[in-house]
C-alpha cells in the first residue's frame, strides 16, 4: 500500500474527512470586489464546489497531468480516492 493510500484511509478510519478547507472567505472576498465569477485551475471537484455553495461562478479549467514514474502511483489515488477530475 502506498503513503497517500494509507494517509486517505486512515483518514477515514478515524472519522475525519479528507478535506477541511472551506471556501467562505475566499468567496466572501470575491464578492467584496464585485466579482461573482472565475475561471479556476484545478482537477479537485471539492474546491469548485465550495465557490458554487457561496454563490461563485466557476468555470474549470483542468490541470493537465503526464504520468510518468514519480507521480503515476500519487495520482492514480487522487482520481480514485480523492475524486480529482484526471485524464490519464
Amino acid at each position: 500500500m502506498y503513503e497517500k493510500d494509507i494517509w486517505y484511509e486512515g483518514f477515514k478510519k478515524l472519522g475525519f474527512k479528507i478535506e477541511y478547507r472551506d471556501f467562505m472567505d475566499a468567496a466572501e472576498i470575491l464578492k467584496h470586489y464585485g466579482i461573482t465569477s472565475v475561471k479556476l485551475l484545478t482537477n479537485n471537484p471539492k474546491k469548485i464546489n465550495e465557490l458554487k455553495k457561496y454563490g461563485i461562478k466557476v468555470k474549470r479549467e483542468p490541470i493537465v497531468v503526464s504520468l510518468n514514474k514519480f507521480n503515476k502511483v500519487e495520482m492514480m489515488i487522487k482520481a480514485k480516492k480523492g475524486k480529482h477530475l484526471l485524464k490519464f
